[in-house]
């Protein structure tokens, strides 16, 4: 296959061997496109949710506390939302904050409140960074009250296929 010299140069799309470039513009767009064009699943799947608690003290987070283990997905994700399925504070604010990989590279952070109880499924859609494969997701948690207060959580995610 000939080489085109305006490949090289702006890294557009493909290299001499038709191979996409690392980081070009059609890389980007097919992992756009990925991200909103394939598998979704939850996690935990068809079990009691991953408990997280806060610290003590209004805006203290609790400690990092596993939601998906190692070697759980087994391709590339995004986290496209987050499922509260119980709490234990009948009122107040929470923002619960998702890292990924032993490095805790956070990935999503979302915030939510709960006034006059808590009445049902809270679902905070995000827009997720895409994650290695394999990779753990823990969490970690705070709210305005102080606690320690907890709840049961799972995540929504896309899967590269």
């Amino acid at each position: 296959m000939a080489q085109s010299p305006i490949w090289q140069i702006e890294q557009v799309a493909l290299d001499s061997t038709g191979a996409m470039v690392a980081g070009s513009l059609a890389d980007k767009v097919s992992d756009l496109l990925g991200a909103v064009n394939i598998y979704v699943g939850v996690y935990p799947t068809l079990a009691v949710g991953a408990t997280v608690s806060t610290g003590t003290g209004a805006w203290v987070e609790g400690a990092y506390f596993p939601v998906v283990p190692i070697g759980t997905i087994t391709n590339p994700f995004h986290i496209h939302g987050v499922c509260v399925e119980t709490c234990t504070l009948a009122g107040g604010v929470f923002c619960l904050s998702l890292y990924a990989g032993v490095g805790h590279v956070e990935v999503a952070r979302v915030r939510w409140p709960v006034v006059g109880g808590f009445f049902g499924n809270i679902v905070d859609l995000t827009t997720g960074v895409r994650i290695a494969a394999n990779s753990q997701i823990d969490a970690k948690l705070a709210s305005d009250v102080g606690g320690p207060d907890t709840i049961t959580m799972s995540i929504r995610y896309a899967e590269e296929a």
